[in-house]
């Protein structure tokens, strides 16, 4: 199998450069390379571009299309991040609050800050530090595995490391439901969803991908996904949703929408002793005329479903991306390299 990856790239490559690239060619040449399941929309700023290939579930045969909802997996870190900085905004939060006020199974420990939260800086122990934590029986006993972590004690000190933590997350969204009133989920929908018109996206409902492990020879495995567990994820990875609302939230984000741009600003600052920004990373890319823009990445990866999202708010342009096999090269944008890298490539028209 792997020869034939390589026969399919080697002669595809000549074809791609010997012509401009177009979205469509792109995909379906990794696709051929046993690389990509899945559906991706390209926006220079301009104009949109559409692309599918393979299949959401290989058993039922059932194709990958526009409309197809599948876990954006910890895209979800970026709708809960941009609700509490709204609420930052308005002068309801700040970042230096002390998290300790609105999560009790805090307030045996240190001092917490949103902002340690939302960065990975909390010091909590982490959901791999516990087994099936995700997959308990029901989602109450999820729940309380939780508060027992949460409650637990600090591998290290809040703000002085960083460590990616869906925990992080998982307490902000019990925050989130303390000051809004409501439940989570409720509170995103009616704050953030529905005013930018994202119906098809939802939290903790199973979506219509199968996920997919695939070794060294190309066997794909199905990795099952069950609401429970998926629900369990909550602010940290339990939505799901189509490629169309993906866009429009990357949209959003870089057009004001989501976060005025100086909310933006804080999102993508970067944090002393820190690997990201507030659940986003960012880094620089150049255009087709030359220029330094920004990039904001955030990815997503959940029981072999991926997602992707690129965004440069200064030239409006946006990549979308939803995928199904754990071979998806959708990680390595920064480097300037693979799939991904190829796809900003035709948002920024170089």
């Amino acid at each position: 199998m792997r020869r034939l990856v390589l026969l399919v790239l080697l002669l595809v490559a000549p074809a791609l450069k010997a012509q401009p690239l177009t979205l469509h060619a792109l995909v379906d040449s990794t696709h051929a390379a046993g690389r990509f399941d899945g559906a991706v929309l390209v926006f220079d700023g301009q104009r949109t571009m559409a692309a599918t290939a393979g299949v959401a579930d290989r058993e039922a045969r059932t194709p990958w299309t526009l409309a197809t909802r599948s876990p954006w997996a910890s895209v979800s870190k970026l709708i809960t991040a941009s609700l509490v900085l709204r609420h930052v905004g308005t002068g309801r939060l700040r970042l230096d609050d002390d998290a300790r006020a609105w999560l009790p199974a805090l307030r045996t420990g240190p001092k917490t800050t949103l902002r340690h939260l939302l960065a990975h800086m909390s010091g909590l122990a982490t959901g791999s530090d516990v087994q099936n934590l995700y997959d308990r029986a029901t989602l109450a006993a999820t729940r309380a595995a939780m508060d027992s972590v949460l409650a637990g004690p600090r591998r290290d000190a809040p703000g002085a490391s960083w460590r990616y933590n869906n925990l992080d997350y998982i307490a902000m969204e019990r925050l989130v439901a303390d000051v809004e009133g409501r439940p989570y989920a409720s509170a995103v929908t009616r704050r953030l969803l529905r005013p930018l018109g994202l119906r098809s996206v939802q939290m903790g409902e199973g979506g219509q991908t199968v996920g997919y492990a695939v070794d060294s020879t190309g066997a794909a495995t199905p990795v099952r996904l069950s609401a429970n567990v998926l629900a369990g994820f909550g602010a940290a990875g339990g939505f799901v949703g189509d490629v169309r609302d993906l866009l429009r939230l990357g949209r959003a984000l870089a057009d004001g929408r989501l976060l005025s741009p100086a909310l933006r600003d804080t999102l993508t600052a970067a944090l002393p002793n820190a690997r990201s920004a507030l659940s986003v990373w960012t880094y620089e890319a150049e255009t087709h005329d030359g220029r330094r823009v920004r990039v904001i990445e955030r990815q997503g990866w959940i029981a072999g479903n991926r997602a992707l999202l690129l965004v440069v708010p200064e030239t409006g342009s946006v990549v979308a991306v939803l995928a199904n096999t754990d071979v998806s090269d959708l990680g390595s944008t920064a480097s300037g390299e693979g799939f991904s890298a190829a796809l900003l490539g035709l948002a920024l028209r170089r």
